[in-house]
């Protein structure tokens, strides 16, 4: 194809045409003649770079020859041909073409003439051809897509093609990050000396925009039309799909739902261990949040140091798949405000069954902060909650035989 002066500008500068501005050629394996780089590749650098302007010709050129690394190890390699040349004229050499002996010069009359052809090593290595850049890993060009073993070429055209595609979200998240006090992402070829910067800062792009796609998604099981499976002014049961639900109508004592471990996970491209939401919904667990609306048996605990008041208000139902069809009650794990699972539904029908007759624990007196009185004065009071507990559960159970796990994002991070 034809080139249009941007194009041989940087062709130009990167030694791919000669004085005509035709493709450079070099000898190649089969001892005929071809050019340095092959047309298909420079084409496809060329429509890679969709900018009007092409602002980032030059970088695709530069980089698919290997950047700075490629472009310090060819000043390595100038310095040791200086080397070797002066030494062999130091010491007297034999041409290997011609077989012509050289009688050894002063190391002065040496380096004056290594300064007469410096010029012409430089130019080879300002775009070295593909068995230079095998042999010496210098700057310059395989011939053909996609780039040597390393497949450099597909990996520079990956790079600045997502990263044209992302260029006006990463503008805006740019502007995000500056009302957040946070530093801008680098987005010049300058700021970006490298494929793995230009990589980096589109994997930030994308989890970032994932992130705050996260944070928004607090979908709920739906049952009955309803975004909740049970309501009324005694019990609520509510079942999160999202991690962010999980953390949202969830208590931070429990793994999944804890706000700071949902933070790392959602920031930090390496928090190992801390996406206990994806570990267990993976794995086939399902939860059920119970909160009661009236008041339930409380107690005291420590924790982080401090005594607390814990209450049966916040409770969990970890659910196995394999348990849901049909709803086993025994199997149930139920987690507490403390972050516990040894309780049973069992357990928990006992605390608010016995809260009227329960008598006061001599150890309450001893702690900074008192459980307060019994919760329910007579049986009447307890049984009424249960009776609504019941009807929640038998609800939970229904839904439970009918839900589809698919319907839980277990990757919050995940676009789709």
């Amino acid at each position: 194809m034809a080139y249009d002066e941007k194009v041989v500008r940087v062709l130009r500068e990167f030694r791919l045409v000669d004085a005509e501005d035709n493709l450079r050629n070099v000898k190649i394996a089969d001892g005929g003649m071809g050019p340095l780089l092959s047309p298909d590749v420079i084409d496809r650098f060329v429509a890679a770079d969709t900018t009007s302007d092409k602002h980032w010709l030059r970088w695709i050129f530069f980089q698919a020859a290997g950047g700075a690394k490629a472009r310090e190890a060819s000043g390595r390699g100038l310095e040791q041909m200086k080397q070797r040349f002066v030494d062999e004229r130091v010491n007297g050499f034999q041409n290997p073409q011609t077989s012509e002996m050289y009688a050894p010069v002063p190391r002065a009359k040496a380096e004056a003439r290594w300064t007469k052809v410096e010029a012409g090593f430089k130019q080879l290595l300002i775009a070295a051809d593909q068995d230079s850049v095998v042999k010496l890993g210098v700057f310059g060009y395989f011939r053909n897509w996609p780039g040597g073993t390393h497949r450099i070429y597909e990996t520079v055209v990956a790079a600045v093609e997502k990263f044209l595609r992302l260029y006006k979200k990463i503008l805006q998240v740019n502007k995000e990050f500056v009302r957040e006090g946070k530093e801008e992402l680098p987005i010049t070829p300058e700021g970006l000396d490298t494929v793995e910067k230009m990589v980096d800062v589109t994997k930030k792009v994308e989890r970032y925009i994932a992130s705050r796609t996260a944070r928004q998604d607090i979908r709920l099981a739906k049952w009955r039309n309803e975004d909740w499976i049970y309501n009324d002014d005694y019990v609520t049961c509510v079942a999160p799909l999202t991690y962010a639900a999980a953390v949202k109508y969830g208590w931070d004592s429990w793994p999944w739902a804890n706000r700071e471990k949902f933070d790392q996970t959602l920031s930090n491209e390496h928090s190992y261990g801390a996406d206990a939401w994806k570990s267990n919904t993976t794995r086939g667990k399902v939860y059920v949040y119970v909160r009661f609306n009236q008041p339930v048996p409380r107690w005291v605990a420590r924790r982080g140091g401090k005594f607390e008041v814990m209450q049966l208000t916040n409770l969990a139902l970890e659910l196995e798949a394999g348990t849901m069809k049909p709803w086993n009650l025994d199997n149930i794990i139920v987690y507490d405000e403390e972050g516990r699972n040894t309780m049973r539904i069992e357990d928990v029908k006992e605390m608010i069954k016995t809260e009227p007759e329960r008598p006061p624990d001599p150890q309450d007196e001893e702690m900074p902060i008192k459980r307060g009185p019994n919760v329910y004065k007579t049986s009447q009071e307890a049984q009424k909650m249960l009776a609504h507990f019941d009807a929640a559960l038998k609800e939970v159970a229904a839904w439970a035989a009918k839900f589809d796990l698919a319907e839980i994002k277990q990757d919050a991070m995940s676009l789709d």
